[in-house]
C-alpha cells in the first residue's frame, strides 16, 4: 500500500514536470523575445531606413546621416521595446559625426513577422546589403550589438570580414547558457530553438572587437562577456565598468572609453 503511494505521487510529479517543460518549450519565444510593437512616430532628426528582406518582409530602422569622412555604426539593439528607444545612444554617435543606423526587427516597432534568431539575421543581412548599395564598404560599417543584438552582430561578423569594428555591450556567450542558470532544472540545452551561439563563431571573427560590460550585470552575468572575451582572436579590447548593471553603462561613461578606442 505504501508503496502504491509513492508510485503515485512520483507519477503525479513526473506528469506536472513534463506539462511545465512541455509549457516552456512550445511558448520559449514569449518568454526570450519582449518587444514593442507599435510603430514609433519618428523625429525630424532621423530619416526612416527601410530594408527588404530575403524572406519577403519590409523592415523599417532610423538613420542619422553623419559626415562624409566618418564610418557608420550600425546598431543592434537588446531584447525590450524597440528601435526607437536606443535614439539617446544613437546621438551621442551622431554628435561626433558618425553616421548610426538603428536597426529595427521583425515584430518589433511596427514591423511585420515575428521574432527569431534566424529571422534576426535575414533583417541584420538586408540593412547591411543597402548600407553597400549606398556606398559604404565594410571597413566604414562598425558593428554594434546590445545584450540580445550582440549575437545578431557577431554573426554579421562571422559571415564577412573586415568590418571597422565589433562592439558588444553586456555580450552572452550564447543565449542556452544564459538560460540554463535561469532555469537549471529544464533541459534547455535541448529544448531551445534560438541559440545566439556567440561562443562558436568569435574565434573566426576577423574584425577588431570591443567588449563592454558591466560587473553588476544581473540579466547577462559579467563572466559570460569575460569568456567570449577569451575565445575571440586579436586586436581586442574589454571595457569593464565596475558600478555598472545591464542597462546603464553609458551613464558610467561607456561613450568616452569606446571614443578613445575608435577615433
Amino acid at each position: 500500500m505504501r508503496l502504491k503511494k509513492v508510485i503515485s505521487t512520483l507519477f503525479w510529479i513526473v506528469l506536472i514536470y513534463a506539462v511545465v517543460v512541455g509549457w516552456l518549450y512550445f511558448t520559449q519565444r514569449a518568454l526570450i523575445y519582449f518587444p514593442d510593437t507599435q510603430k514609433p512616430i519618428s523625429p525630424k532628426s532621423v530619416e526612416e531606413f527601410s530594408v527588404q528582406t530575403e524572406d519577403g518582409l519590409e523592415i523599417t530602422g532610423w538613420y542619422i546621416e553623419g559626415q562624409k569622412n566618418k564610418p557608420v555604426i550600425l546598431y543592434f539593439h537588446g531584447n525590450a521595446l524597440s528601435h526607437a528607444d536606443r535614439l539617446p545612444t544613437a546621438f551621442i554617435y551622431a554628435a561626433q559625426g558618425y553616421s548610426v543606423l538603428l536597426a529595427g526587427y521583425r515584430g518589433y516597432g511596427g514591423n511585420p513577422g515575428s521574432p527569431s534568431e534566424e529571422g534576426f539575421y535575414e533583417d541584420a543581412r538586408a540593412y547591411l546589403k543597402v548600407l553597400k548599395e549606398k556606398g559604404y564598404q565594410n571597413s566604414d560599417i562598425i558593428l554594434y550589438g546590445e545584450s540580445l543584438g550582440s549575437g545578431v552582430a557577431v554573426q554579421m561578423a562571422y559571415e564577412e570580414k573586415s568590418f571597422r569594428a565589433l562592439i558588444l555591450e553586456a555580450p552572452y556567450t550564447s543565449i542556452v547558457d544564459v538560460a540554463a542558470t535561469r532555469f537549471f532544472w529544464v533541459p534547455v540545452r535541448y529544448l531551445m530553438k534560438d541559440r545566439y551561439d556567440s561562443y562558436s563563431k568569435i574565434s573566426e571573427v576577423k574584425t577588431p572587437l570591443i567588449i563592454l560590460h558591466g560587473r553588476r550585470d544581473l540579466v547577462i552575468n559579467y563572466r559570460f562577456g569575460q569568456k567570449l572575451y577569451e575565445k575571440a582572436g586579436k586586436p581586442k579590447e574589454f571595457l569593464t565598468f565596475d558600478k555598472a548593471g545591464h542597462n546603464d553603462l553609458y551613464v558610467y561613461g561607456a561613450a568616452e572609453r569606446i571614443f578613445e578606442l575608435i577615433q
